[in-house]
């Protein structure tokens, strides 16, 4: 657990005793690449966040080589459909990241400036309807 942040602990605890939340588990990512990743997503080109490098390399967000995991958010069964059509564009961004490379950042620098200086692999942008008809399961390739 080298990546353990009080910060969670604490977290997790205010989730559970503040009352019944809902997360989306809808938007499923397929890692086709031979490297461990992690994915940032945004209603934006330009990515605001408030968690840290550290969420990002915890172990349940990392997506090993030809696995799959999910991307959570909050709120019910239109969850993403809200947090799309919050955005400018009506897009989603997912910002996809090597583990190997955001551990050399994490305590340097933050998921937003990481973003805006370009350090992750590849930038994948859909809407809904395109989503939605690939019944909301992302395959990321390298190139």
């Amino acid at each position: 657990m080298k990546y353990f942040r009080p910060w969670f602990a604490l977290f997790a605890l205010n989730l559970f005793f503040s009352g019944c939340h809902y997360i989306n588990h809808m938007l499923e990512i397929h890692n086709g690449s031979k490297q461990k990743i992690t994915v940032l997503h945004s209603n934006s080109i330009t990515p605001s966040t408030t968690n840290n490098v550290a969420y990002y390399i915890a172990d349940w967000t990392i997506i090993n080589p030809d696995s799959t995991n999910t991307l959570t958010i909050g709120g019910k069964a239109n969850a993403w459909h809200q947090y799309i059509e919050e955005g400018k564009d009506k897009k989603l961004y997912l910002f996809i990241f090597s583990v190997d490379t955001l551990k050399k950042y994490d305590d340097l620098y933050s998921m937003d400036q990481l973003s805006a200086m370009g350090k992750y692999l590849k930038v994948l942008k859909y809407s809904e309807p395109e989503l939605i008809k690939m019944n909301w399961k992302v395959n990321y390739k390298e190139n």
